[in-house]
């Protein structure tokens, strides 16, 4: 039996040719298509839980309801992050906004933000002896509020647990005996009580 002659067309097709799926998607796309593969979506930094009792106060502030997009600044979540720039991306983006966010509910200003973490830095790389720390807060809290220096430290002390985190970062960073640190928080607690916050 005479064997079956070339099919024609067969014979004819490109060895190359791409498969009719793969000729489908090489289509002229159309700009909504383009503009989605040019800008995919970048998966977004989770939002860290927040408190109960803090994410009241936050809502009780005008400014950061009304300007949320503004708030935190992105000057002190990028200080933030570059203090957290071991830890994965997406992480350190959720973990900066969230401390930025911390940050502003007990007063810092982008200024303070950025001097505190040069001071946690400071303290990474030459940490200092507790009792050293804890003697040279003592007589600044002295100097600050004289014969209150007691209760302005009992009440840096109520701001430090009015959010459950605050403590443990401060502890972590070494931050929680940097004189500097503790005067801000015994006047900012002052500033606190007055408006009913603490």
């Amino acid at each position: 039996m005479d064997a079956a002659p070339p099919d024609p067309v067969a014979a004819n097709e490109d060895p190359q040719a791409s498969p009719p799926e793969a000729q489908a998607n090489t289509q002229p796309r159309t700009l909504e298509q383009l503009a989605e593969a040019l800008y995919a979506k970048l998966p977004e930094p989770e939002r860290l839980p927040v408190p109960e009792s803090i994410a009241k106060l936050r809502a009780d502030e005008p400014g950061r309801t009304l300007y949320a997009a503004s708030y935190p600044s992105r000057d002190a979540v990028g200080a933030i992050a570059e203090y957290y720039a071991d830890l994965p991306e997406l992480q350190r983006q959720s973990g900066s906004r969230e401390v930025a966010e911390m940050a502003l509910d007990i007063g810092l200003s982008d200024g303070d933000v950025r001097q505190w973490v040069g001071f946690a830095n400071a303290l990474r790389a030459n940490p200092l002896p507790a009792d050293q720390a804890q003697a040279t807060a003592a007589k600044r809290l002295v100097e600050v509020f004289g014969k209150d220096a007691a209760q302005a430290l009992a009440d840096a002390r109520a701001l430090v647990a009015r959010d459950p985190r605050v403590g443990p970062m401060l502890e972590r960073s070494g931050l929680g005996n940097h004189p500097d640190v503790i005067v801000h928080f015994a006047q900012q607690a002052r500033r606190e009580r007055v408006r009913g916050r603490l």
